[in-house]
């Protein structure tokens, strides 16, 4: 005899099949869908400022890093030229030669072995990657034209046509708060053209107008003569005599 659990001997539990749910049951409704999809674009718009501020500070640590690698390779040709800096030649027309540009002097110590004939051309590797000129610059063999990407503070450099157009490392005051090379959309830039209201918010990315570039909103990455490399806001390196002075004259205290 059969001893059940409940006490009842022999009895026989019933049981039942499984409950099959019904094709209508597992269909939305209008208002469900509306719910989901209310759902992921709140989900949304809490998630994507927070991805796009990432990838912006990616972008500006990239452009660091190439700044960085600027410097040290400024430095090892300062190293090789009894503390003479690389060239400014702004116009080119330095002995009608324009590989007196710095980029051109520069490329044997960014590991550019087989430089191009354009003293423009550098790897699109070393460019700004906040840049958006980027594509539209691309030539061919993966280069573009670096000066798009940065530029070098000439505020007080000699002129063009100069025995040399350039300055010694001597010759620099307060190096750790002297400009070098920054984000910028041409090869040279000066104090008069870093004021953000009047050239990068009105202009933005426009090859040639030899402007201060703050592509890390509200920042412009900036290597120093000290070789270190910062970001800064157009107000505190723009607005006074005091502050060129301070960050773009190089041969002043």
């Amino acid at each position: 005899m059969n001893n059940h659990p409940d006490g009842n001997k022999g009895a026989i539990r019933e049981t039942k099949p499984p409950r099959l749910l019904c094709a209508h049951s597992l269909q939305f409704t209008l208002i469900e869908l509306l719910v989901v999809i209310a759902i992921i674009a709140i989900l949304a718009a809490m998630f994507l400022p927070a991805l796009n501020k990432t990838r912006n500070k990616a972008r500006q640590i990239y452009c660091t890093n190439t700044l960085n690698q600027m410097e040290k390779a400024t430095a090892l040709y300062e190293s090789d030229y009894d503390g003479w800096s690389v060239g400014n030649n702004a116009d080119g027309s330095w002995g009608g030669n324009t590989n007196y540009h710095w980029m051109w002097q520069l490329k044997g110590y960014m590991g550019m072995s087989t430089p191009t004939t354009d003293s423009n051309m550098w790897p699109v590797k070393y460019a700004c990657p906040a840049n958006s000129l980027l594509q539209s610059n691309l030539v061919t063999k993966g280069n573009l034209s670096i000066r798009y990407s940065y530029g070098v503070n000439h505020d007080s450099w000699p002129s063009a046509t100069t025995a040399w157009p350039a300055l010694k490392i001597s010759q620099i005051r307060r190096a750790s708060d002297k400009i070098r090379y920054m984000d910028s959309n041409q090869r040279y830039v000066d104090y008069s053209k870093a004021e953000s209201p009047a050239y990068w918010m009105i202009n933005g990315e426009v090859a040639g107008t030899a402007q201060v570039c703050y592509r890390h909103s509200p920042y412009s990455n900036m290597s120093h003569w000290d070789g270190h490399v910062a970001p800064r806001k157009y107000q505190e390196i723009w607005g006074s005599s005091t502050l060129r002075t301070r960050f773009w004259t190089e041969t002043a205290l």
